[in-house]
């Protein structure tokens, strides 16, 4: 009876360390979808005016919010393609906006969209199965359950804090590296690199976006770790009082 309560306890902890990576990564790409879409088109088209590229693109506000919904639709694949993207460009109606390289490169950027977004649902389906499993296993003893969640998401939740810290001290010393890094890692091909003084899509999306985007993102993410933090530590806190009484 012993040994089964043992390896209930050694599994439960298991489990509660995959709920909680699982759920941090549910919360990241969260935090990635609220900073990316949360005032969609708007913060984009504020970005492109405090970097002044409007007028180096030579479109107006109210087109460069017609290509901004267009290009963040494709990427969440509510439309097929960018090719037929058009804006008023240097007084030019019915311009491409997108060249080819671009419209390659943003297929690429789709492509990894679409599997974040994929990755999010399964780590979700994840935590369910996992929910489900821990009340079975635990059914006369649901204390016992919350304290595996408790235990596993405050252990996960301190390495993620670690590694987040890492990855930004990183990312403020050496943004541009990391960056390029990035781009090595998950794209196979070279159509990622653009000319900013030819194509729109680099244009309208300067280093300073992507360091903004970044920084977005970490807060977010930064406050749902802390939020799994506080609550475990709570919990683990009562249960420790509980048991000293």
């Amino acid at each position: 009876m012993q040994k089964d309560n043992r390896s209930k306890t050694i599994w439960g902890g298991i489990l509660g360390v995959i709920f909680a990576i699982s759920l941090i990564v549910v919360i990241f790409f969260t935090a990635m979808d609220i900073t990316i879409y949360g005032n969609m088109p708007e913060s984009f088209v504020q970005e492109c005016e405090k970097y002044d590229v409007l007028d180096d693109v030579g479109i107006s506000r109210e087109d460069m919010s017609e290509v901004t919904v267009e290009m963040f639709e494709y990427l969440r694949d509510n439309r097929d393609s960018l090719e037929d993207v058009t804006a008023t460009i240097n007084g030019q109606p019915d311009t491409p906006f997108f060249n080819e390289k671009e419209c390659l490169h943003m297929a690429d950027c789709k492509g990894l969209f679409l599997k974040g977004y994929g990755l999010r649902t399964a780590c979700i389906v994840i935590c369910i199965v996992i929910l489900l499993i821990l009340f079975i296993m635990f059914r006369k003893d649901l204390q016992g359950m919350w304290h595996c969640l408790a235990a596993g998401t405050f252990r996960g939740t301190i390495g993620f804090i670690v590694l987040l810290a890492a990855f930004a001290g990183l990312a403020y010393c050496y943004f541009d590296r990391m960056f390029i890094m990035f781009h090595k890692i998950f794209f196979d091909n070279d159509m990622w690199i653009l000319d900013p003084t030819k194509d729109r899509l680099l244009m309208v999306m300067p280093t300073g976006y992507f360091i903004g985007c970044v920084k977005s993102i970490g807060l977010y993410f930064g406050i749902g770790l802390v939020i799994l933090l506080v609550a475990s530590s709570l919990r683990l806190s009562y249960e420790k009082k509980i048991k000293d009484r």
